[in-house]
């Protein structure tokens, strides 16, 4: 590590050529699952990687300002718990970009409680952090709230700023947003669901109305916890794509990185990739689950409504009030996200 004196990106992943995932298939089709004669199981090797490059970045002294694990087992995160917490904040401290998701096959509630005080530690030293993602698995939401996992952290710096399936109050959304009023110009809700009594109006209108440098917000399957605790009740088998007809389409999971208001392409903008979390059982395990990047869903001009060519969209939604977004609290449709997405950043596309 020593030798790569100007390494500036680590990222951590599950690699797999074509011929190794046939090979795992056929396993898996064909093994005993009661005696398995292989054994294929990513968290032991997780572990082992997290520690060796773990211990080579600390040790080494790199100069690494930017981290992505975008399949991170979460037995391999509580290792960090013995880390020394002075080289853990020397390490933080050099950071201007993290990205972790992590791979699970159920919830992760006690071990992200577990982790808060490593989460504290890190987030604290790193001042220089310009952008985070932090996600779980669409079908696993984490059940904790977001000041346990963030500690009321302020990052002067922050532009673009990602969670995925977590459940959440209105209000924990709107503080963080509002402590970075002034230079977030990036926000992904990716799978958020909000708790009983609150609603996304709140949130958005805030967005709305506060934000002073916002240029895009994803809210990809964004909903209700209730209502999405009644989907998967009836059915919690069938993928994302099957059993939510309205929800974005896989597709969408390959857009382009994001091109600023100057033209050229953001890169400090990207967080690196996002899988599903459940990659053993979806088959999303290929190169495919590691091209995602934290950008806009749907392109910043895209049309969405069919208007005559002389109605301008951005003026129309700006005439909209919080109150007229058709939020009932009770559940999110494709339509209405996209609709949400295009005026929270409505009032910045007609000044």
């Amino acid at each position: 590590m020593k030798s790569f004196t100007t390494l500036q990106h680590v990222k951590i992943l599950r690699v797999q050529d074509e011929v190794e995932r046939d090979l795992r298939q056929f396993i898996e089709r064909h093994d005993n699952p009661l005696d398995p004669f292989v054994v294929l199981d990513w968290k032991p090797a997780c572990v082992r990687a997290v520690q060796t490059v773990g211990t080579a970045i600390l040790e080494s002294g790199s100069p690494i300002s930017r981290f992505s694990g975008p399949q991170i087992s979460p037995q391999a995160a509580l290792n960090l718990r013995l880390a020394p917490a002075e080289q853990m904040s020397a390490l933080a401290g050099k950071l201007t970009c993290l990205e972790i998701h992590f791979d699970a096959i159920r919830y992760v509630n006690a071990e992200m409680r577990e982790l808060s005080g490593v989460f504290h530690t890190l987030f604290l030293a790193a001042k220089n952090m310009e952008a985070v993602h932090l996600g779980f698995p669409s079908r696993l939401p984490l059940d904790l709230s977001l000041e346990d996992i963030f500690h009321n952290v302020y990052w002067e710096r922050l532009r673009a700023f990602g969670i995925q399936s977590w459940r959440l109050d209105s209000h924990e959304i709107i503080n963080f947003a509002r402590r970075h009023r002034k230079t977030l110009r990036g926000l992904r809700l990716r799978d958020v669901l909000l708790k009983e009594g609150s609603m996304w109006k709140d949130v958005l209108s805030m967005l709305h109305d506060e934000m002073e440098q916002l240029e895009w917000v994803s809210l990809r399957r964004i909903d209700y916890s209730n209502a999405f605790d009644e989907k998967w009740a009836a059915s919690a088998d069938i993928s994302d794509i099957q059993f939510f007809p309205n929800s974005d389409s896989e597709a969408e999971d390959m857009f382009d990185v994001y091109e600023g208001q100057n033209g050229h392409t953001d890169d400090d903008m990207s967080i690196g990739e996002e899988s599903d979390g459940l990659s053993d059982h979806n088959g999303d395990d290929g190169p495919r689950a590691n091209q995602i990047e934290l950008a806009p869903d749907t392109a910043i001009n895209a049309p969405i409504f069919q208007l005559p060519p002389s109605t301008n969209q951005w003026e129309l939604l700006s005439t909209v009030s919080a109150d007229e977004l058709d939020d009932n609290g009770m559940n999110v449709e494709y339509r209405q996200r996209k609709i949400w997405e295009a005026w929270v950043i409505s009032n910045t596309k007609v000044k």
